[in-house]
């Protein structure tokens, strides 16, 4: 099953290391930035002369992926590009042209521009195999473990520029192609200040939150790139997100990431992670810890809006703002948000309009049920629920999930999760989330967001056996 390469966006990183290992000395690893796109969502770049104790937990890694070595996990593109592998080499993510899910790319550096060149001459014919196979290449975006499953075992584009060689999707390959050439993610000065603390390790991760949840929003609810950005905005609170940075530390059954937000105000979560449903494939607090930031000074903004048929917008920031969300899950095929209500009187004033603008929209039937519940429907997309209980608000996309006898944090996931968290509190977990993982966890600091660059510890714990 080709989405298990997923999780490797650290394993296979680590293993490409492993495998080319040669040294102990340290490079600086924001070198790959160089060959980025300014745009990129997400980057892991990994020193690829990691020895000693780090190669040991690499192969560990593999061995509990049920790989015989590190580059049996990396897979094939991996393997062609070794021989000539040296230096730094990162994993990146970029929303796709229409904002719409996200596109992948792999850069390696190599010794020389003529090992570049020859590194991407063995790429090519699995380029030409996987184009033959799907009749072409891949232009729209997916979700983040389609995207990195791609990288291994089915690129549809390769380049070398200087001594970078470059493959994944043709989108992502011709950015940083248009990057090395001219000005790159490395250059700006929200990339050079949000990694500044992490430069030496075996391995860095980097984050643009607002574009990374705003293309996968849209993705998850079949919407336009624009309108997806907005409700991320809006619901996930990453309007005034910063890039957050972090450290990857692999060990042998699990990988950590100490994350930070140098110039972020990260927002705390208003409700626990474990009190959401036990059976849940996701839990976590909202705001999300380490994504959601809130201004650090108040100052008045712009209210969000989203533009609609016939030269309409509607006003996100009226329409929901009365909605304070607490906890979010996901399970049964459904995602469900519990929210608080600010104002009571103006949740019952906007539903109405809400209902109205919905409903003019073309293919889209939407329903209110004595100002307590609106349903919304439209063809090729996720059916919408937004309930108004007494107490909180509780909005479903999806099918609407049954109710839960057991709460998150009596299950064994929780607690293995809470201890490998060591000191900080958990607040967002995902079990199972593709074969190979037996769960992603995240946590706050005990004492929450008291400093400006404190962000989440994030752990992914794989598993072992048979089955996996």
């Amino acid at each position: 099953m080709r989405r298990a390469a997923a999780v490797l966006a650290v394993a296979a990183a680590a293993a490409l290391g492993a495998a080319a290992g040669c040294g102990a000395e340290r490079a600086d690893l924001t070198g790959p930035a160089m060959a980025l796109p300014r745009t990129t969502a997400a980057m892991l770049s990994i020193d690829l002369r990691a020895s000693g104790s780090e190669r040991d937990a690499a192969r560990a890694l593999a061995r509990a992926l049920g790989a015989r070595d590190p580059l049996h996990v990396a897979g094939p593109a991996a393997r062609a590009v070794a021989p000539d592998a040296a230096g730094l080499a990162a994993l990146f993510l970029v929303p796709a042209r229409d904002g719409v899910g996200v596109n992948s790319g792999a850069v390696v550096e190599t010794r020389d521009p003529r090992a570049a060149l020859d590194a991407a001459r063995r790429v090519r014919p699995l380029v030409r195999a996987e184009r033959r196979v799907r009749g072409g290449v891949v232009h729209s975006g997916t979700d983040p473990f389609r995207a990195l499953a791609r990288l291994r075992d089915s690129p549809t584009a390769a380049a070398a520029v200087d001594r970078w060689v470059v493959w994944g999707d043709p989108r992502a390959v011709r950015a940083a192609v248009v990057a090395a050439n001219g000005l790159s993610l490395g250059e700006t000065v929200a990339f050079r200040r949000a990694v500044e603390p992490f430069r030496d390790g075996p391995a860095l991760v980097y984050l643009d939150p607002r574009a990374l949840t705003g293309a996968l929003v849209a993705r998850a609810l079949a919407i336009p790139g624009r309108v997806g950005g907005a409700l991320a905005d809006d619901l996930l609170g990453v309007r005034f997100a910063r890039p957050v940075a972090g450290r990857v530390r692999l060990h042998e059954h699990h990988v950590a990431i100490e994350t930070a937000a140098e110039d972020g105000c990260l927002d705390t979560p208003l409700a626990d992670a474990g009190g959401g449903p036990g059976h849940a494939q996701l839990v976590a607090g909202m705001p999300v810890y380490g994504l959601a930031q809130r201004q650090c000074r108040p100052r008045a903004v712009a209210p969000i809006e989203v533009p609609l048929d016939s030269g309409r917008r509607l006003d996100l920031s009226r329409a929901l703002g009365w909605l304070q969300p607490s906890r979010l899950a996901l399970r049964d095929g459904g995602l469900s948000l519990a929210a608080r209500v600010r104002d009571r009187a103006a949740a019952w004033r906007e539903l109405p309009r809400l209902r109205s603008d919905l409903a003019r929209l073309r293919g889209v039937r939407a329903t209110l049920t004595g100002l307590r519940r609106l349903d919304v429907s439209a063809a090729g997309h996720p059916r919408v629920r937004l309930v108004l209980r007494p107490d909180r608000a509780l909005l479903f996309v999806g099918p609407a999930p049954g109710p839960s006898r057991v709460q998150a944090k009596t299950t064994a996931a929780y607690r293995e999760a809470r201890g490998l968290l060591g000191d900080h509190r958990l607040t967002a977990l995902a079990v199972r989330p593709v074969r190979g993982v037996e769960f992603v966890a995240a946590g706050a600091p005990p004492h929450g967001a008291a400093g400006r660059s404190e962000g989440a510890r994030i752990i992914i714990a794989l598993r072992s056996g048979p089955g996996e």
